[in-house]
């Protein structure tokens, strides 16, 4: 997979019409300068250009200055990193069973390149299950409302913040998200579902590592490490952009600017 398309919390590309429209509006920028400090805060920001695209951007405060950055959308950039690291995952795992052929020889090899493997797998279950938590938490709307049926008829009810904080992450995929889309990635394409769900295993091996003691020379992560040796990494990858874009179609798109990376 090529690298991906940048993409925005709010972006619009405007018509020549609308641009037209656009124009007319009087320049405020005098007046907005003179307005107070608080009330500028409570505005939101956004970026025009002179091809007919407007961004929505935060500011920050640098050098006495307040600048304002376009707000990317983070699920791509997690999404990318990840990516990132899986292109490099596999030329690292060629060279770590190649010098091992050879391990007396080539111990140093051996132990430098699993080294940089792990750290990049480990850094691509991070990443990419970041990406999927924050479209699930970024696709609940603001004032939608979770029904969860318990014992004796009863419906818990739970709203955004609550939902984003208290409701677990596969009942969220689960449940949650079909019941805001209305339709149902995990029914739908139940193969796919369980790399998701060996992702997650995976990134909290990961994030939450622990030392299994099994006496005094035990191999106390050798479960972790083996994991990341057969995760599948590729496949991986492009069911969780299919799972992403089933949903928002077109998010994860690949960048047709020609490079290749």
């Amino acid at each position: 997979m090529k690298h991906l398309k940048k993409k925005f919390v709010l972006h619009f590309q405007f018509n020549e019409k609308q641009q037209k429209e656009m124009n007319q509006i009087p320049d405020a920028r005098e007046e907005f300068r003179q307005l107070p400090d608080s009330e500028k805060e409570e505005m939101n920001a956004f970026l025009f250009t002179e091809e007919g695209e407007i961004f929505q951007a935060f500011r920050y405060r640098a050098n006495g200055k307040t600048i304002m950055i376009p707000e990317p959308n983070p699920v791509v950039i997690y999404f990318d990193s990840a990516r990132n690291y899986s292109q490099q995952l596999k030329k690292y795992r060629e060279k770590v069973f190649e010098n091992a052929r050879s391990f007396e020889e080539n111990f140093v090899g051996v132990n430098g390149d699993f080294y940089w493997y792990f750290s990049m797998a480990s850094s691509y279950a991070i990443f990419l299950f970041t990406a999927l938590e924050a479209f699930v938490n970024k696709s609940i709307p603001p004032d939608f409302e979770y029904r969860r049926e318990i014992q004796d008829k009863r419906v818990e009810l739970f709203n955004r913040a609550q939902v984003q904080r208290e409701i677990q992450f596969l009942e969220k995929v689960k449940s949650v998200l079909p019941q805001v889309k209305g339709k149902n990635f995990v029914s739908e394409f139940t193969h796919k579902f369980e790399y998701i769900k060996k992702l997650k295993e995976f990134r909290d091996e990961v994030a939450h590592t622990k030392s299994y003691e099994g006496g005094p020379t035990a191999n106390s992560y050798e479960n972790l490490y083996v994991m990341s040796l057969e995760f599948e990494y590729e496949k991986t990858l492009l069911f969780m952009r299919d799972f992403i874009n089933y949903y928002e179609p077109g998010l994860i798109e690949e960048c047709n600017c020609g490079r290749e990376d």
